[in-house]
């Protein structure tokens, strides 16, 4: 969740219209997903690089992933 509010933190929500909006909300989900996905386990045994994942700058990088005009093919590539 953290990694999806950082990636919507790049654009103002409430400006856009509401399919904008839930058009960002939803890739910005899937990509949050997918690099969920590539990590999912537990943190015991697995390297989940939390900080990383919810980093801002990480965040930015992901955002520049959304096209505002046509979905991304599903399911998305991680992004680390």
């Amino acid at each position: 969740m953290g990694e999806a509010l950082n990636i919507l933190d790049t654009v103002n929500l409430s400006e856009m219209s509401k399919p904008a909006a839930l058009h960002h909300y939803l890739e910005a989900s899937a990509l949050a997903f997918a690099d969920r996905g590539k990590y999912v386990g537990d943190p015991a045994f697995v390297d989940v690089p939390t900080e990383a994942l919810t980093d801002p700058i990480f965040g930015k990088e992901r955002a520049c992933q959304i096209d505002p005009l046509h979905a991304a093919t599903k399911p998305v590539a991680p992004g680390m």
